[in-house]
């Protein structure tokens, strides 16, 4: 474990780009903004604006951002971040939450429980997973050809694997509970969370989707997840995990009879 020489913060759903030098991240409090935190250097650089910003995500050539606006809208900006934001021409009420940006520009995420893409060009929507359940946190393989994603089908959170973009007959990926699906960047393992452990799957890609091997246990790890996607792994095999300061305290402030103080106001 090798923490990274930045700033603490409020750091939340790390992505990194695609040389692995540079990660996007959400800081919270609220309204939060989107950083960019040189991995190497510690330095870190922030898009301020006076929204809920968050949920970034690289393109694959790692020169644009794709981010959620003010909790409902999608946009983009130039990186390093040197123009204003541009708003993709979405007409939806509800939000997309973006996960990954695909080859094609199509941002791959989720949206009222339903598995989706949004085109960066026009903001026309397609539905890749919709059903009764709830399915999130989807994930294409680095080979463009499989779609894995969470899904309470069963009544808890599995991982499934599906063809990706059409569909067809999915495949179960984890045993006894699974969320937060995430690739090798060669495609030959899938990995997921369940509590607080990681676990790997040996997985063939290609024309056929093969699982060859049981769950594998990682490691075990006192780290944020308290929310989904607040970890990821990247090109030189090492993963990039939010973990809590310990030495940080909580401090609650108890206001008394403010129902009078209400109503005086």
């Amino acid at each position: 474990e090798s923490p990274i020489p930045a700033q603490p913060r409020g750091y939340r759903f790390p992505k990194l780009s695609p040389d692995g030098r540079y990660a996007v991240v959400t800081v919270d409090p609220r309204p939060s903004d989107l950083w960019i935190v040189d991995l190497v250097r510690g330095t870190a650089e922030r898009q301020q604006t006076p929204v809920h910003d968050g949920w970034g995500v690289w393109s694959p050539e790692g020169n644009r951002v794709g981010f959620l606006m003010g909790g409902s809208r999608i946009g983009w900006r130039a990186f390093p971040f040197s123009s204003e934001p541009v708003p993709i021409p979405y007409s939806r009420t509800a939000p997309v939450y973006p996960k990954q940006w695909l080859v094609g520009d199509l941002l791959l995420g989720y949206s009222e429980g339903d598995v989706v893409t949004l085109s960066v060009s026009d903001g026309s929507v397609r539905r890749l997973v919709a059903t009764a359940a709830t399915e999130q946190e989807p994930a294409v393989s680095p080979d463009g050809h499989w779609l894995a994603y969470q899904s309470d089908a069963s009544g808890s959170n599995e991982v499934y694997v599906q063809p990706f973009p059409d569909g067809g007959g999915r495949q179960t990926v984890s045993t006894g509970g699974g969320v937060d699906p995430v690739w090798a960047a060669d495609g030959t393992e899938l990995y997921y969370r369940r509590g607080n452990s990681i676990w790997a799957v040996p997985v063939r890609t290609g024309s056929q989707f093969q699982l060859r091997g049981p769950p594998d246990l990682l490691f075990n790890g006192p780290y944020d997840f308290t929310q989904t996607g607040n970890w990821t792994r990247g090109p030189n095999g090492r993963f990039l995990i939010i973990k809590g300061d310990p030495t940080t305290t909580t401090r609650f402030q108890v206001v008394l009879n403010w129902f009078e103080e209400l109503r005086a106001r």
